[in-house]
């Protein structure tokens, strides 16, 4: 069964930082990720809306879309069109799921030896 979360003042949100030159999707991603590994985001549970998200963040919908999106590619999320997003379970899985994506979009890893190592081993 889903567990909803009222609303985003349930989680520890501050605003993204639109002076660092991490796009403000990814610094989203990160803040996320890093709420669904220190399990602050338990499986089972909904996230606040995109609406409620986009206002804590102080992003558009669409930033938290392209956010939520890449976490729901990398099977952490679960998104339910009319009904929101859920966390996945699955401590199972690889830790760092999420580093093959920020690898292929940020770092030239094809290239350095030891970021091609790191993305495939099981961290």
């Amino acid at each position: 069964m889903d567990t909803p979360l009222s609303s985003s003042t349930d989680l520890d949100i501050r605003p993204v930082d639109e002076n660092s030159p991490i796009p403000l999707y990814q610094q989203v991603r990160i803040d996320l990720l890093n709420m669904l590994q220190s399990e602050h985001l338990k499986p089972g549970q909904m996230l606040p809306t995109e609406k409620e998200l986009a206002e804590a963040y102080c992003v558009s919908r669409q930033t938290i879309r392209q956010a939520i999106g890449d976490l729901a590619s990398a099977n952490l999320l679960q998104r339910t069109p009319g009904r929101g997003t859920t966390v996945l379970a699955g401590r199972n899985r690889l830790k760092f799921s999420w580093i093959n994506p920020l690898l292929n979009r940020s770092l030239k890893w094809d290239s350095n030896p030891i970021l091609r190592c790191c993305a495939k081993r099981k961290l």
